[in-house]
């Protein structure tokens, strides 16, 4: 299956974000039918800017339709969001390249 990256850039600072909407969130990255290959949370000191999201989709498509309904781009707490196909290397020099 391809592999498809999402970088979400915060609008405000999500730290802020009612809990339960947080929760939501991260809720929707680990029961979401794709094989997550990475999640991470970005910051550039204390506080997130953004969430990097790798993970198997079957097209770009599909990967856009994800993060659309992301809860906190549903909220608006995301100024803008980019999907793109991705080549992974893993650690254990597994390699998944663009399709």
């Amino acid at each position: 299956m391809p592999v498809f990256m999402i970088l979400f850039d915060d609008a405000l600072d999500v730290s802020e974000a009612d809990p339960a909407l947080r929760d939501e969130h991260i809720a929707y990255f680990v029961a979401a039918g794709p094989k997550v290959i990475l999640g991470a949370a970005l910051s550039e000191g204390p506080n997130p800017t953004g969430r990097l999201l790798v993970a198997d989709f079957p097209s770009l498509e599909a990967a856009k339709a994800f993060a659309e309904n992301e809860p906190l781009v549903k909220a608006g707490r995301v100024r803008q969001w980019r999907a793109s196909a991705a080549a992974v290397v893993q650690k254990d020099g597994a390699y998944f390249p663009v399709h």
